[in-house]
């Protein structure tokens, strides 16, 4: 019997409910979709879903506390959808743990292509678990990226909690050490999405990551900046 990725839709808009229940016939995907976050959370707590796609502005709140809790029950996939236009929501929803984010209005088929690499890129972090235990232990300096567990340890065994955005950016430059990678590749390798013209939001996630890691700016210590080309992580 072939596995059916399983989508939960959180939209109060019956018509984008409608459009997406009409173009998921035929996909290899089942979509369940609720109206509110209540709804929402309530669903997630009772069935597995393989991906979330989520809209920020609900009748009863914001979806980024919707993201929130879904955070605080694991990592399953979550595709924003919002017509906020500030990049700062953006940025806070990558942040907190959103794997994509799509502007409205959208193209559905745009969507399904979207929620296809999400799905095949976390399929890969699954089974990556099956590599020998060297390559799911990453170092540099004291520091140790337990992939397995998708945590970070200090020089005294102590963890140190990432979001997912920081997890993933971790990974990606440990993976690709004394590598300039730009901006654009820094947000396909860890997001696989689309880059808006002029999004700095990966300079936000650097920001942020090098404070964990004890890293600035100035010092740059781990990461260095290459202007007008991206980062490289100097770290071995």
């Amino acid at each position: 019997m072939l596995n059916v990725a399983r989508i939960l839709l959180v939209e109060d808009d019956l018509a984008v409910q409608a459009a997406l229940e009409r173009n998921f016939g035929g996909s290899g995907m089942a979509l369940e979709c609720v109206g509110s976050g209540a709804e929402a959370v309530a669903i997630f707590g009772q069935h597995r879903f393989d991906l979330v796609v989520l809209d920020l502005g609900l009748p009863d709140g914001d979806g980024l506390d919707v993201l929130r809790q879904i955070r605080r029950e694991g990592e399953t996939p979550v595709i924003i959808l919002s017509g906020r236009t500030e990049v700062v929501d953006r940025i806070v929803g990558l942040e907190i743990g959103a794997d994509d984010y799509l502007g409205k209005p959208f193209n559905v088929r745009e969507l399904l292509a979207r929620i296809r690499s999400v799905l095949k890129r976390t399929n890969v972090h699954a089974s990556a678990t099956t590599d020998n235990s060297d390559a799911r232990r990453l170092t540099f300096d004291e520091w140790r990226l337990d992939v397995d567990r998708r945590c970070l340890i200090d020089g005294r065994g102590q963890p140190i909690p990432l979001t997912q955005g920081q997890y993933e950016l971790l990974h990606v430059f440990l993976t690709h050490r004394g590598r300039v990678l730009t901006r654009e590749q820094l947000l396909d390798l860890t997001r696989g999405r689309c880059l808006e013209p002029f999004d700095r939001s990966i300079d936000v996630m650097v920001s942020r990551l090098r404070r964990k890691i004890g890293d600035n700016a100035r010092s740059q210590r781990y990461i260095r900046t290459f202007h007008g080309g991206g980062y490289i992580f100097a770290a071995h």
